[in-house]
């Protein structure tokens, strides 16, 4: 009588887990390079809002929303690049590109903002 050999893993399962390994990582390395469509920048001044920006469209620039601030747009993120404030914490907060990351200047009281943009489903209860 002849032994048969048990496998632990059969030729199906084997595959099975192979392309369930191969799609994980490919959406966890490629996720993130992957920009969120219709993000808009909302730029606030104490409680006014002066300014809305769709990142995705938006031409590079640098602009001053008020005396002492300045805001950039580059490839598809804001953020501030100069303030006169003394301890520079908004212009540390870096580039922000994904929808609800917030940057603030507490001394001007400018804020900006990155919320969904008119035609996307923000949350859903």
């Amino acid at each position: 009588m002849q032994k048969r050999e048990r496998r632990f893993f059969s030729l199906p399962l084997l595959t099975t887990l192979s392309v369930l390994l191969f799609c994980s990582l490919l959406i966890t390395f490629l996720l993130p390079y992957v920009t969120e469509q219709g993000t808009v920048a909302e730029i606030w001044v104490d409680d006014r809002l002066v300014r809305q920006v769709d990142l995705v469209s938006a031409e590079e620039e640098v602009f001053s929303p008020c005396e002492g601030v300045e805001i950039a747009i580059r490839e598809q993120t804001i953020g501030f690049v100069s303030s006169d404030c003394p301890d520079q914490t908004c212009v540390h907060s870096g580039m922000l590109s994904k929808k609800g990351e917030v940057a603030i200047c507490l001394p001007k009281g400018v804020r900006i903002l990155l919320v969904a943009g008119k035609d996307e489903i923000d949350a859903m209860l």
